[in-house]
């Protein structure tokens, strides 16, 4: 049989037979994916049916505890103890408030400064939902979802019944919003092929992280008040021509199911990608086969395509273009190189390329290009604030032998531009990773710290009270109530000053209304300790009232810390000169109709006349090996790529004063 007929009959018979593999391996893998993605479900919604529950149980534990506290004080005597007992409570379990009602006089005592008896005249304990399930249960409950009085939002409270003489006396509360759901199952579940919701009684749904389908379709309510009944377990449900997989667990504590739902036909999408990766191989293959068959036809016709080339650019306008023989001799310049490089006409004609080796940064280019006829040399060149490639191609007879160089010159000052800003941008992203980092470890070091520091708070609280109750003499008493005020404020100030630094470093995503006397405030408590150390004063000379702009506060935060460092920075090198020198920072505010402007001012030493129109430029330090040349530059660059405003050097010295505009209006 010809060979020929061969091939024809080999290759349908080939690809049905690839093709059969394809669909077989692809069914195979589809059940394989399917019995996976289920079976990671159910552990995923075991595993935030646990989380809730560890969270809820502990919540109530600490609401019992408290209860056992609250029940041994009396409202209006130890009012204000327990009050903070409440707060600390409410920041401790991650409650939205925590208060005590009490049932015969109408009297709550809430974390929260408000009283709501106060504001809500027509408040009425008894009438809340959480007195009403504990009188009706007896015991720690759960209310349904309500709206709370003050916040106007959804809540759920868990509520402690208070006996005294077999009576309920009062009721333990601590309240939580739905929105914490949302978030705690969007960080527990984060699903793209699908979402996840708490279902309460009567097959109510309580939450959701995002709707993928209508839960009020009288389909898919049927199908929760089947889940509901059931409490727990999985199932495959078609609705609206898609397929969904529900997976449903009871939460321990209240009646509420965990559902989680995902779309089937996401879940193959990976599957479906790489099958059609492996037909697109087998094209591949069958498309290299005519690839090398034209292959020598390709390389018969390069010659030919070389001389159009060399054609096309001779009479080119665009770019410039300069020919040699394989000597190096110029045979040919046309008028676009020699109006770039501003030469005369035809001056270079017959004269030796070496002759033009300054235009190329003293590159010896032809004895490269000659040496090594693979090679492409590509110079790029400044000439009058724009930008040039100079690409040297040799110039080969039948694919090897050398005849000449063709030297094309074209304008890159685009693409270079571009490069440039993009290297700016870069800068600035770096800069606000660093901004992110130490934000991130703030964050870390204030979620480390605060359970410390609040159960601190609670046993000095609980030391108070023990002491008021002890028979101690009055001297004693209040030296040790003084000595535990004192334990309690420095604690307190403890607190503030990580929330400082917590929120100082949180990195702006995007234009917001903000005083800047609340950058002040931030920057001033940072930096005074240590620039105080140095013997340096720091003074803020501004009105106190509302500085209201909209703009990035983060990117404001790390310009001014810049100034005001490099300021201490030159102080500290004149105070070693002289140890009686008086330093002083000042920093001021001047409104104006449309922007503000905030002025740092020194009195070091200044800066020179020779270098001042450097000093925002990238690289430029006056501190030796220490100073990397990036501090000025980049922020510079964060005012003219962020923030619409700018920096200048107002006054050069004595002193010496950079000022910061800063528009109202932002952007």
């Amino acid at each position: 049989m010809n060979t020929k007929y061969i091939i024809i009959f080999f290759f349908p018979i080939f690809f049905i037979f690839y093709f059969y593999l394809i669909y077989a391996n692809y069914k195979d893998n589809k059940e394989y994916v399917l019995n996976l993605t289920v079976s990671n479900q159910i552990s995923m919604a075991q595993s935030y049916k646990t989380r809730i529950d560890e969270r809820i149980s502990n919540q109530k534990k600490l609401l019992e505890e408290t209860a056992k506290f609250v029940k041994s004080k009396d409202a209006d005597k130890d009012y204000d103890l327990i009050r903070d007992v409440l707060r600390i409570l409410a920041r401790t379990a991650g409650f939205s408030e925590v208060y005590v009602g009490y049932s015969d006089t109408n009297k709550v005592i809430s974390s929260d400064k408000y009283d709501m008896i106060k504001y809500y005249s027509n408040y009425d304990v008894k009438r809340r939902p959480w007195h009403q399930i504990v009188k009706s249960k007896q015991q720690t409950s759960f209310t349904e979802p309500y709206i709370d009085t003050k916040l106007k939002k959804y809540v759920i409270s868990i509520a402690v019944p208070i006996y005294k003489n077999n009576k309920l006396d009062n009721v333990l509360v601590g309240d939580f919003e739905l929105d914490a759901f949302q978030k705690e199952m969007a960080s527990f579940f984060p699903s793209k092929y699908g979402s996840a919701f708490l279902m309460t009684d009567g097959a109510k749904i309580l939450d959701s992280t995002k709707q993928i389908i209508d839960y009020t379709d009288a389909y898919v309510e049927k199908i929760l008040f089947a889940i509901y009944n059931k409490k727990q377990g999985s199932g495959r449900f078609l609705i609206n021509g898609k397929k969904y997989i529900f997976v449903y667990d009871m939460i321990a504590y209240g009646e509420w199911i965990f559902v989680s739902i995902l779309e089937e036909d996401k879940i193959y999408e990976n599957l479906n990608a790489k099958t059609l990766n492996n037909l697109l191989v087998f094209l591949f293959l069958m498309i290299f086969g005519v690839c090398i068959s034209v292959w020598m036809y390709i390389s018969q016709k390069r010659i030919n395509d070389n001389k159009h080339f060399l054609s096309l650019f001779s009479k080119s306008s665009i770019n410039g273009l300069v020919i040699t023989d394989k000597n190096g001799e110029i045979t040919f310049i046309n008028k676009t190189f020699e109006k770039i490089f501003s030469l005369k006409f035809k001056e270079f004609i017959g004269k030796n390329i070496s002759e033009l080796f300054y235009l190329f940064n003293d590159v010896d280019i032809f004895e490269q290009v000659k040496s090594d006829t693979n090679k492409n040399i590509l110079v790029k060149k400044n000439i009058r604030d724009c930008f040039y490639g100079i690409r040297v191609i040799p110039l080969l007879e039948k694919g090897d032998k050398f005849e000449g160089v063709m030297i094309v010159t074209y304008d890159m000052t685009h693409e270079t531009q571009l490069e440039m800003n993009r290297q700016q941008q870069e800068r600035i992203l770096i800069e606000n990773s660093k901004m992110a980092a130490l934000g991130e470890m703030s964050s870390a070091i204030s979620h480390q710290w605060r359970q410390p520091l609040n159960a601190l708070l609670l046993l000095v609280s609980d030391i108070e009270a023990k002491i008021e109750q002890t028979c101690i003499q009055d001297n004693a008493k209040s030296e040790v109530l003084s000595r535990l005020g004192e334990s309690r404020t420095n604690i307190e100030l403890m607190d503030e000053t990580i929330n400082i630094f917590k929120n100082f470093y949180k990195e702006s995503l995007q234009e917001t209304k903000f005083n800047l006397l609340d950058i002040m405030d931030d920057i001033l408590y940072i930096c005074k300790p240590q620039i105080t150390i140095k013997g340096i004063h720091i003074q803020a000379d501004y009105e106190i009232k509302d500085y209201e702009i909209t703009s990035y506060s983060s990117y404001i935060k790390q310009v001014l810390l810049n100034l005001i460092s490099n300021a201490k920075d030159e102080l500290v090198k004149r105070k070693l000169l002289d140890e009686n020198f008086k330093a002083y920072i000042k920093i001021s505010i001047v409104e104006e109709e449309t922007r503000y402007i905030i002025n740092v001012e020194d009195n070091g030493a200044g800066v020179g006349d020779d270098i001042k129109e450097h000093i925002f430029e990238p690289f430029f330090t006056t501190k030796g090996k220490e100073g990397t040349g990036m501090g000025l530059y980049l922020c510079k660059l964060i005012f003219d790529k962020k923030i619409n405003g700018d920096i200048i050097l107002s006054h050069a010295s004595n002193p010496t004063i950079f000022s910061v505009v800063l528009y109202k209006n932002g952007q």
